[in-house]
């Protein structure tokens, strides 16, 4: 660890040394001030708009001296119209048209509202819409329940929380600010599920953000920014909550501690937890996707995983059940500092430790489904223990300027994972031991910068890859790998910008050396030394892009060509990918957005290092040569519109492709394994698929509801013992979300989905393929008994049901809990799985396979926790 953090430093040491460049800004300085009495108000929202474009040019609050200073990275020219806005709770809305002076001060009047206590209840807005920002009132969307921004944030319209992933208009947004600094990046989801409802005073949503400030008028982004917004009472100051837990049956312990400060200048988040009621401890640290508008296209080492092998226990991760069928003991520590070290300069460091271990068993039926309808029966019952201890450590230095763009951003990760586990079918065990660790090296360096009126991109990505695993198998079979994997990728980029109209060439360079040393019981012809292997690519991407007056068109054709070099031979190929899309936004929030893609490879197909992988107790994956050859045509078309003032969220999608392929998958059965392989014989497939997503905020009805729908089509070719078979598949999905408050104590809430899926055979032979319906429910009632107490009864649904056999399943849970809360203090206790149900049936399908799974359930349980905060 001393040397990582050696290398860590060494990164950062040339930036932090390094001069900062001073950039010019746009300030504008001024006080608030009561109409009539000169009094100074402290606490207003004020908002400097673009007065053509509706922009929002800079957003800023008035100190307790009246006082307020406008900071903006754009360039303003004297005479341009602006707009102030000014919203503050006891004063009428502000609305001033000025023009702007480079030594302007402005004096702003905000005239107070005139009631009668006793017959005016004032409210102030629950959302607002200035220029492109949305601000949401957090207090308008909190409940007495709420313990984190998370659960607030999911009610606000057009926002959803997916998995703890944010999404504005159905798509994941690019940024996450606190105070408008990012202090976490991708992992956002810490301060979402450690910052209180009331600790935030408003949630902004930031349409169309460009998260590099250089770009100004050449941003292509299509997606959302949200910033927090803090109150002042927790700005400056240390914020902390604790959770401490303690159960029966077995015995219990829930510990979950944060401790948080934001000011000016730094901003930290840290945490400490440990849990054995099998709640998911490390789903907030995960990366969220954050879309940018410029990236690298590719990188080999994309495709690596850290992992050669999967334990068992990777088919129990997707569970619906959750928290339920979780045995575990885990312990996560995470640190978290933004320092701001000058005018858009940051340095931001990162550190997560987690130590899990995991056990947990089923039984398994598979119906392996042979060509003539027939059948094959593998039944197997499997247990495993699971131990992983991770540590993260980040560093990321950001310049952020007028005039240039520059970022540096520094990883390193190590893993340390062990699985054990038995398996036993027809009354014959075997053991698999599985040792699965890896150490991980990356650098990423991006600059941005002009010449003239040209921008210049310069983008390197450094990877380092360090795995020595393996697996042992009762059988008997064993293999173990070492492995040492180096990739650079550098890409250079130039933008041109006339009018409308930009045009952007990149080129991009990318290396892979591959050092992989095998021991197998297997392998007919084993290597006496280490194999080596280099790989690269080169890639050449034009762009053309229009964006006007709500219009964005786009064409870009990436092509690129692979060299891999082998001990014993030479791979090479090439790709070329067509993209076209068109975006079309109108002022009402309605959005439409059209691509079309065709990917096609162009000759040649690249190898796989072979060898056996174990993907669960029955299943075998050959690792042969990769489906590169073929083509692919992808159409998408969607459509949003958000109205938050109204409440009112809609995003509709569609999508067809068709793809043909070299080499195609294929299944048979071989020593009571099923054996999936690749075999070199060409396949298409086809795809047809539509969703939509209505959701609505009834403001006076105090409802929130959520309608929800997908079908799919999908026309494909398998290979199932030597024997192709043409088949069609149809899924549809529906849902439910809602929430309903019948009075001020009562509220329920409401979710529930159906999934049905059918497989036919295009031959005519059907009814040998099995059909699927599942469903699940789940309401939530929550009766406030007084101003501190109040009760909550959840129940849960599952049933899922297989055509032909008509074989069933179906599981249900009942949970009660109590809670007693005060501002600072909360008790819950609570009683899960009161029906205690000991095991969850499940039934999937997987053409050919039909698998009806049992896994063991956590009995029923009491919890009892207590929450401290500051």
């Amino acid at each position: 660890m001393r040397r990582y953090l050696t290398l860590l430093l060494f990164a950062l040491l040339p930036l932090l040394l390094s001069e900062s460049i001073s950039n010019a800004q746009t300030v504008i300085e001024g006080e608030v001030l009561e109409k009539g009495n000169g009094a100074k108000v402290d606490g207003a929202m004020l908002y400097l708009i673009d007065a053509v474009t509706n922009k929002s040019v800079s957003i800023t609050q008035s100190d307790e001296n009246g006082l307020f200073t406008f900071k903006s990275s754009k360039t303003l020219e004297t005479g341009q119209n602006l707009i102030v806005r000014g919203s503050l709770l006891g004063y009428k809305p502000l609305k001033v048209v000025i023009q702007y002076r480079s030594d302007m001060t402005l004096r702003l009047e905000m005239e107070a509202t005139t009631f009668e206590l006793r017959e005016v209840e004032i409210h102030a807005p629950a959302i607002r819409e200035v220029g492109d920002t949305i601000v949401y009132r957090t207090s308008a969307f909190a409940q007495k329940q709420d313990l984190t921004l998370s659960q607030v944030i999911d009610r606000m319209p057009g926002l959803e929380v997916v998995g703890g992933q944010i999404k504005y208009e159905g798509k994941a947004i690019n940024k996450f600010y606190i105070e408008e600094m990012d202090l976490l990046g991708r992992r956002y989801g810490i301060a979402s599920n450690s910052l209180r409802p009331e600790d935030v005073a408003a949630v902004e949503i930031f349409r169309n953000h460009e998260p590099i400030r250089m770009l100004g008028e050449q941003s292509l982004s299509d997606r959302a920014a949200l910033n927090i917004k803090l109150t002042e009472r927790a700005k400056g100051r240390w914020l902390a909550w604790a959770t401490a837990g303690v159960g029966a049956s077995p015995l219990l312990y829930d510990l979950n501690a944060r401790l948080m400060r934001f000011n000016t200048s730094t901003q930290g988040i840290y945490l400490a937890k440990a849990d054995d009621t099998g709640r998911d401890m490390s789903a907030e640290l995960r990366n969220h996707e954050q879309s940018m508008s410029r990236k690298l296209t590719f990188s080999l080492s994309d495709y690596t995983s850290p992992d050669f092998y999967n334990s068992m226990s990777e088919s129990l991760k997707a569970s619906p059940v959750g928290k339920r069928q979780r045995f575990n003991h885990s312990y996560v520590l995470s640190g978290n500092q933004l320092f701001r070290l000058g005018d858009y300069q940051f340095l931001r460091i990162n550190a997560i430790y987690s130590d899990e271990r995991f056990s947990s068993s089923k039984r398994e039926r598979i119906d392996y489904i042979l060509p003539d309808g027939s059948s094959n029966r593998l039944e197997s019952e499997q247990k495993y223990q699971l131990r992983e201890r991770r540590m993260i450590l980040e560093g990321d230095y950001e310049y952020n300027g007028d005039a240039s763009f520059f970022n540096n951003k520094t990883k390193i990760e190590h893993q340390s994972r062990h699985s054990q586990g038995t398996v036993s079918h027809d009354n014959a065990p075997y053991q698999q031991d599985l040792s699965l660790p890896y150490t991980r090296v990356e650098n990423h360096i991006e600059y941005l910068f002009r010449v003239g009126g040209t921008l210049v991109r310069l983008d390197n990505i450094t990877k380092y890859l360090s795995r020595n695993q393996s697996i042992d198998i009762s059988i008997p079979r064993s293999q173990a790998i070492q492995s040492k994997l180096f990739d650079n990728s550098l890409a250079v980029g130039a933008n041109w910008q006339w009018g409308e109209h930009q045009l952007e060439n990149t080129l991009q360079w990318d290396t892979q050396y591959h050092n992989i040393g095998v021991e197998s019981s297997w392998l007919e012809h084993k290597p006496s030394a280490p194999s080596k292997y280099l790989s690269s690519s080169i890639g050449w991407t034009p762009q053309y892009d229009w964006k006007s007056d709500g219009w964005h068109i786009m064409a870009k054709l990436p092509i690129t060509y692979y060299l891999y070099r082998y001990p014993q031979a030479h791979d090479k190929f090439a790709k070329a990918n067509i993209t076209l899309s068109g975006s079309r936004f109108w002022d009402n929030n309605l959005k439409l957005n059209a691509s079309y893609r065709f990917y096609h490879n162009v000759l040649g197909a690249a190898s796989q290092f072979p060898g056996l992988k174990i993907i669960d107790s029955r299943k075998l994956t050959e690792r042969l040569p990769n489906p590169y050859q073929g083509h692919t045509h992808l159409g998408t078309l969607s459509l949003s519109y958000t109205v938050p003032m109204s409440g009112t969220a809609i995003t509709a999608g569609s999508s067809l492709s068709q793809r043909k392929r070299l080499y195609t998958s294929a299944s048979s059965l071989q020593d009571g394994f099923i054996i999936f392989r690749q075999i070199e014989r060409p396949s298409q497939s086809s795809t047809w698929g539509a969703n939509l997503r209505v959701a609505q905020t009834f403001w006076r009805g105090n409802m929130d509801i959520a309608v929800m729908g997908s079908y799919s089509r999908d026309w494909y070719d398998m290979y199932i013992q030597g024997e192709v078979i043409g088949l069609i598949n149809d899924s549809y999905t529906g849902g439910l979300d809602l929430s309903f408050r019948i009075s001020p104590d009562v509220k329920l809430d409401y979710f529930g989905h159906i999934t049905g899926s059918n497989t036919h055979s295009r031959e005519g032979t059907g009814g040998i393929r099995p059909r699927l319906l599942s469903q699940r429910h789940k309401g939530t009632l929550l009766v406030w008994l007084s101003d501190q107490w109040s009760a909550t009864a959840t129940a849960e649904y599952h049933n899922t049901r297989q055509g032909g056999n008509q074989t069933s399943t179906e599981a249900t849970f009942l949970d009660l809990g109590v809670k007693y809360q005060t501002k600072k203090f909360r008790i819950d206790l609570l009683l899960s799985n009161i029906t205690n149900q000991r095991d969850y049936e499940v039934i999937t399908i997987s053409t050919p396979h039909s698998y009806q799974t049992i896994t063991p359930l956590r009995p029923m349980e009491v919890l009892l926790t207590f929450t401290f905060s500051r």
